[in-house]
């Protein structure tokens, strides 16, 4: 999948050729702006988010609306539990434990003036781990988002994005804005 703005994208041949499928999304709620293909490798299951948010159950055959407000920067699925989904807005952390049909807002996160969510990231191992990137640094819970503290030392950096090692989830990847760089947490 590689979605230009506004549209929905098919490779079968490994990305030598695109098919637009964006046709495939109900006609009357096309994505939009969209900030983030996520794939449930186990069953295959697409999710689009951004403007709206979909998935597809098909490879992009067809699509079901997820009732989720507009703005979706960031879905991700539990590895070790994929019917779990965590949605990340500007202000809110969203999961469902039922493959999206239903969302519940997460507690127990700092608010306040100049707060953002940007980025969730999940320990693929099953750890219960939940990473989130935010406007003052990394978050993190140790127990399925149940409760929240900062995550090494950069709460005074805006952090864009946030990802997990696939092959060692002891290893915590943060990407900051304006001249940061790129900062590695080892969890030992």
């Amino acid at each position: 999948y590689c979605p230009p703005i506004g549209h929905v994208n098919l490779s079968t041949d490994g990305g030598t050729t695109f098919a637009d499928i964006t046709d495939r999304v109900n006609p009357s709620e096309t994505p939009g702006l969209l900030a983030t293909v996520t794939i449930d490798k186990a069953s295959g299951t697409v999710y689009l988010s951004g403007e709206l948010t979909f998935k597809s159950t098909d490879r992009g055959a067809t699509w079901t609306r997820l009732p989720l407000g507009p703005g979706i920067r960031s879905l991700a699925v539990d590895p070790a539990a994929p019917s779990t989904l965590y949605a990340v807005d500007k202000t809110t952390l969203w999961r469902s434990t039922n493959s999206g049909d239903t969302w519940s807002p997460i507690s127990g996160l700092p608010a306040g003036p100049g707060f953002e969510l940007r980025r969730a990231a999940v320990d693929p191992s099953g750890s219960g781990a939940v990473y989130l990137a935010t406007s003052q640094g990394v978050y993190a819970s140790f127990d399925h988002a149940a409760t929240w503290a900062p995550l090494g030392n950069l709460a005074s950096l805006s952090v864009l994005t946030v990802a997990v090692d696939p092959f060692d989830p002891r290893t915590i990847y943060a990407g900051t804005a304006r001249g940061g760089g790129l900062f590695v947490y080892s969890r030992r």
